[in-house]
């Protein structure tokens, strides 16, 4: 059930002209679900839900949680409904910018964070991210499209630079990939 919503959500994206994970990107995040197997999960940028269920069916199995959110209302009141159609109960979309909740609107840390918003944004996401402690040391940080869009997402590389935090940027097809930051920034 869940692989035929996400073929009927590849459709409408490819419609609609809807930017979602590519398959390169979905298998890789899948990987990294499988053997790091993170308990609280969060995404920021749902657009439709395709990478929210996903993500949510591989770690549903081990009791794990996706935390995800939308700055557009009509991509969350769409992607609510592919939600809601996928059956799968444990998800929480919210609608709002990440970057204005307030410090304590999520009650514990993720072990698995997937970024996919605002591409000119990205170093805000982490940032708050560090600074509400909602990542830890052991957390994984995966931001997409960071190819493609390398000249937005270019400061969050200055400061992980010059914090000297461990990435990975991975190509994963023609024009784009994704970065690796935390735990598992070798993969």
């Amino acid at each position: 059930m869940i692989e035929s919503i996400l073929d009927t959500l590849q459709s409408y994206a490819s419609r609609h002209d809807v930017p979602i994970a590519d398959d390169p990107t979905r298998q890789y995040i899948k990987s990294i679900l499988e053997v790091y197997r993170p308990r609280y999960c969060l995404e920021i940028g749902s657009a439709i839900g395709y990478s929210t269920i996903a993500m949510a069916a591989n770690i549903q199995r081990r009791w794990g949680k996706l935390d995800s959110c939308e700055v557009s209302y009509p991509s969350y009141r769409i992607a609510l409904h592919h939600i809601y159609q996928s059956q799968l109960s444990n998800i929480v979309l919210t609608y709002g910018d990440f970057r204005k909740f307030p410090a304590d609107f999520y009650a514990y840390t993720f072990d698995f964070v997937f970024v996919d918003g605002q591409k000119n944004q990205y170093l805000e996401y982490y940032l708050k991210l560090v600074q509400n402690r909602l990542i830890d040391a052991e957390s994984v940080l995966v931001f997409d499209d960071v190819i493609q869009y390398a000249h937005k997402i270019q400061p969050l590389i200055d400061h992980l630079d010059s914090q000297r935090t461990p990435y990975t940027i991975r190509p994963l097809n023609k024009s784009d990939g994704i970065l690796v930051v935390g735990a598992s920034a070798s993969w």
